[in-house]
């Protein structure tokens, strides 16, 4: 359709001053300033083409009706999309021109979006329309042309004509149709569609085997044949690691996860690996057994006891979970197992801070209320805080603070021997009055001050001589705290 002989007669070339910043496609940017398709932007002495910058719809009309041959057209004084009016847009004549070509119907609401970025499969879509293309039958080139149900025609039909190389990957040749297109890659389509192309093929995968793979899907079940209603062998969540084995067949490959053969789809696998961070896990049980498969008569590979942490693999059976702890891999029923929270102390000062002012009676009170006790209440703030920031686990839960200092002592997580350096932000502190016959108080550590410590308090005076009670920031002697501990390291005893 193009008519570029024509138009080099009446357009005016274009010498771009950073056609070179493109290695890749410099002979197609020049080409397109060459024939004018092309105007760059204006710069002190010259014009640039700003290869990286995106290509926006109205840009794209722009481009294709230069490329046609700038052939006569009376944009109506009506505009077809409620977006674009000859007063609101630089390039109304060659939108409405597109829109009367039938190479652009705009959106369903009526719109064009002229500035929005061209997406690649709208990209094959604009084209497609300008050439009048037919979308060809057969085996797709594209392994991902399908998530473009509206445009998947066009994108396959630009293999036809050789315009895009897309990329080859482990899955085969990928179009990658939701990406941007940038203003070097729409100078090489059009240079390819105007001088001819060999057709673009299907590509062999490059995955080698003995490579991993990871899980895109939220859960993804690997089966015992590369086909759905296959029985599952495996399940995999969003992130889970597994070892491709060489074996394809149509979209899938064999692999193994959780020490176990089975198919998985390639539609839902990533060779890119993930930045997340594994799930920890804990032992809910004072010892759990790990096992070479998820079954009970299968051989042990571990014994763990409590206070040990490690992560869970993603991989699962039914209710087992494939999990890396104490140097090793083995499954376990997930009811053995307590998911760990990270320990962070912003939170929990958030909210301990958020209460400093309230004053309530020592039995009394909105923080006795809620664990339904009316004992004194230091150690139920503590407790209410850490509920409340989203860290239950961090410290014992008992409705009497000997009950609650007790449990920590046979905890083993207290440090009796305090100094400066182990008194940290989010730590909780137990205060120990003279003449030091045993803690009596609590409170959660805000900061250290030479010799002094401060801590966030639930019941106590606010330190002025006003005898009600309340939280309160309050400085106390290091000398009189008699022990303190990391919550996290709790959370670790308990299973968490």
């Amino acid at each position: 359709m193009s008519t570029l002989a024509e138009q080099s007669e009446t357009a005016s070339a274009v010498t771009f001053e950073d056609e070179g910043l493109s290695a890749e496609f410099t002979d197609e940017i020049r080409w397109m300033g060459a024939q004018a398709i092309s105007t760059g932007y204006p710069v002190d002495g010259g014009r640039e083409y700003r290869p990286f910058g995106l290509v926006t719809r109205d840009a794209m009309a722009a481009f294709l009706y230069r490329y046609a041959g700038e052939p006569t057209f009376t944009a109506p004084t009506t505009p077809t999309f409620s977006d674009v009016s000859p007063s609101s847009s630089e390039f109304y004549k060659e939108i409405e021109w597109a829109a009367a070509e039938g190479v652009t119907r705009g959106y369903s609401d009526g719109t064009f979006k002229p500035t929005r970025p061209v997406t690649r499969d709208a990209m094959a879509s604009f084209i497609y329309g300008l050439e009048g293309g037919s979308a060809p039958s057969g085996s797709a080139v594209y392994v991902d042309s399908s998530k473009s149900s509206e445009h998947k025609g066009a994108i396959e039909w630009l293999a036809t004509q050789g315009v895009s190389q897309g990329w080859v990957t482990w899955r085969g040749r990928e179009y990658r149709p939701f990406g941007n297109v940038t203003r070097d890659a729409m100078a090489a389509f059009l240079y390819r569609l105007e001088h001819g192309a060999e057709p673009v093929k299907a590509a062999e995968p490059l995955l080698e085997a003995q490579k991993d793979v990871w899980v895109t899907a939220s859960s993804l079940n690997l089966r015992s044949q590369p086909t759905w209603d296959s029985s599952v062998v495996v399940t995999g969540a969003k992130h889970t690691r597994a070892r491709y084995l060489g074996a394809r067949e149509g979209g899938w490959i064999q692999v193994r996860m959780g020490g176990m053969i089975a198919w998985a789809p390639t539609a839902h696998l990533t060779t890119t690996a993930p930045s997340a961070a594994p799930t920890k896990v804990g032992l809910a049980d004072s010892r759990v057994t790990f096992s070479e498969r998820p079954n009970l008569s299968a051989p042990t590979v571990a014994t763990v006891s409590q206070g040990t942490r490690g992560y869970f693999t993603g991989v699962s059976k039914g209710s087992w979970k494939w999990v890396s702890i104490a140097g090793t891999r083995g499954w376990t029923p997930a009811s053995n197992l307590n998911t760990v929270k990270p320990y962070d102390a912003d939170p929990i000062m958030s909210r301990a801070y958020s209460q400093v002012g309230y004053r309530g009676g020592n039995r009394t009170n909105k923080y006795s209320a809620w664990y339904g006790t009316t004992n004194p209440y230091c150690m139920v703030f503590v407790m209410w805080v850490f509920h409340h920031a989203g860290y239950p686990n961090g410290v014992p839960h008992r409705g009497l603070y000997s009950d609650w200092a007790n449990v920590l002592q046979r905890s083993g997580v207290l440090d009796t021997n305090v100094s400066r350096s182990d008194l940290k932000r989010g730590h909780v502190a137990l205060v120990d009055w003279p003449p030091h016959n045993g803690p009596t108080h609590t409170g959660i550590v805000s900061r250290v001050d030479g010799d002094y410590v401060w801590l966030v308090e639930g019941n106590t005076t606010d330190g002025t001589g006003d005898s009600s009670r309340g939280v309160f920031e309050r400085r106390r002697a290091i000398s009189n705290i008699h022990s303190v501990f990391d919550p996290d390291d709790y959370a670790r005893s308990i299973g968490y």
